[in-house]
Formats: structure tokens, sequence, C-alpha cells
């Protein structure tokens, strides 16, 4: 399986996010106390009957007048595409340093997004989750 992360910048009307959040056993969670406009700790937890594989590429959006735009890193990030296996019922927890990949964050909402798919499946999958830099 390979994982592959595209950046867009988020001032460009062209770079509007088609990304569904597909899933409702598999989902991504802020974790309590970690959000600054520097950086955050997610959660990811698999709550359906089997595993799923992950790679370490994820990247985040900001909602700008109602629409979803995927924001470009300040340099080309090389992920580790080797995907992860993540069992039923465990979870990961994933620290990103915003500054460090975007610049410091502008107040506003945005999603921090992650694909995965199941064993023996092609489909990419999406989960995701939404916070408020003010």
């Amino acid at each position: 399986m390979i994982f592959l992360l595209t950046g867009c910048n988020s001032k460009d009307k062209n770079n509007e996010s088609n990304i569904k959040i597909t899933s409702n056993e598999v989902n991504l969670v802020l974790k309590e106390n970690t959000l600054t406009n520097d950086e955050a700790t997610f959660i990811l937890v698999n709550n359906s009957p089997e595993s799923i594989f992950y790679g370490d590429a994820f990247h985040l959006e900001r909602k700008i007048k109602g629409k979803w735009y995927t924001l470009e890193m300040k340099e080309k990030v090389n992920f580790y595409l080797q995907p992860h296996e993540l069992k039923q019922d465990e979870f990961i927890e994933i620290k990103i340093n915003f500054t460090d990949l975007y610049g410091k964050l502008e107040n506003g909402l945005y999603r921090f997004v992650k694909s995965y798919k199941y064993n023996n499946s092609n489909e990419e999958l999406y989960t995701g989750v939404e916070f408020l830099i003010s």
C-alpha cells in the first residue's frame, strides 16, 4: 500500500478540498489540553472490527467561507510511505508541530486529515478532526 500527500495553497480557490470523511469506526480526536497555535496531539482510533493500514502522511485544511482548502506546507516533506497497522480497538498518538510545517496558523477553523485503508482493499478512506485556532 502506498499513501500519497499533496499540498495546496489555502488562499487559492482552485485548491478546494474534495476530501470526504468516510468512517464512523476509524476516528481522529484532538487530545485534551494539547492544542496551541504551534502544535497539537491527535489520536487515531480504530474502532472497526478489523485492522487498518495508514501512512505517516497527513494534511491540514482550513475552512474559508464555508469551504475546506488544503494548506501548503512550507517545504516539501518526505513521509515514510511504508504503511503501519492499527489493529481493532487500538489507537496511536500523532504530535504535529504546525509552525515547522505550515508556519504560524492564523485564527480560524482547521481540519487535520489522514487517509487509511482496510487490509485487502485498494479504497482509500479518510478520517479527520476539526479544531479552532483563536
